[in-house]
């Protein structure tokens, strides 16, 4: 009687235990599922402050955006319309690390478009992307030897993209 009796306590434990191994393997995937949006904290980029020489006017013969200084500082620089300004390299999304694609600065992770002054445009499909705020501008200037300076500890909110300060006229 006792083994008839250890039989019937293992299949109750054998059973308690499947269920609850059960349950947990139905919470787990809701807990630990990683939404798309939801990247990790340690995939996010810091800009670097403080001065960067990026060279004379005569870099920037061309009007477009300027990657160098993507990986390194996580910004742009760009030259549209007579001016010289630089714009991070963070999407304001959730700041992953941006990049140029076809003639606009755009975020792989979420597929969000911005034009070459920072503001978010449309996808090929119409549809803005997840990104609905502008990227923010740093203070520039030209130095005593003809040299662009990006000041990146002084970000320039977009909406002061006017100011003489976020960017140099050529």
């Amino acid at each position: 009687m006792p083994e008839e009796m250890q039989a019937e306590v293992n299949r109750r434990n054998f059973l308690a235990a499947a269920a609850a191994l059960t349950c947990g393997c139905a919470l787990c995937p809701a807990v630990m599922a990683k939404d798309d949006d939801d990247d990790a904290d340690e995939d996010v980029p810091k800009v670097p402050t403080g001065p960067v020489d990026v060279g004379t006017a005569a870099d920037f013969a061309k009007d477009g955006a300027y990657d160098k200084w993507i990986k390194n500082k996580h910004m742009l620089v760009v030259r549209e319309n007579g001016k010289i300004f630089a714009v991070t390299a963070i999407c304001t999304h959730k700041q992953a690390l941006l990049t140029i694609d076809h003639n606009q600065i755009y975020c792989p992770r979420h597929k969000s478009r911005f034009n070459f002054e920072g503001k978010p445009v449309p996808k090929p499909s119409g549809v803005i992307g997840q990104a609905k705020k502008p990227l923010s501008r740093f203070a520039i200037t030209i130095d005593a030897q003809k040299h662009i300076i990006v000041d990146t500890s002084k970000p320039i909110d977009a909406s002061k993209a006017d100011d003489p300060s976020a960017f140099v006229k050529l």
